[in-house]
């Protein structure tokens, strides 16, 4: 009896799970506006951590990083990018290139 009332909810939940459609035709904003996201992270950590002012193609984005914390620069345009970390005694330089609806995490330091 046990397994008829099993099989008999089980297929209860496959005639209802067959029913549910996905949307279709809607369009990810990232693609409508032609950006992906930039998130960069200050790794310095243990007697070589330094706080790092945040600067993206040489301009200063006013974000000065702790140890371990992270700064979303934004939704940005698609292309070549230089993410630099600078503090007092250190400098930490990365080139990256952001695509088109990509999610794009930047470590800096160590």
């Amino acid at each position: 009896m046990t397994n008829k009332v099993l099989g008999l909810l089980l297929m209860f939940v496959l005639v209802i799970a067959s029913c549910v459609t996905d949307p279709v035709d809607i369009t990810d904003d990232c693609e409508v506006n032609d950006i992906g996201d930039l998130t960069i992270v200050n790794e310095t950590s243990g007697t070589d951590a330094v706080p790092m002012d945040i600067y993206i193609n040489s301009t200063f984005t006013g974000t000065t990083l702790s140890p371990g914390a992270e700064f979303y620069a934004g939704a940005l345009a698609p292309g070549a990018y230089e993410i630099e970390g600078r503090s007092t005694t250190v400098s930490f330089v990365k080139n990256v290139t952001l695509i088109q609806c990509d999610d794009l995490f930047v470590l800096l330091g160590n």
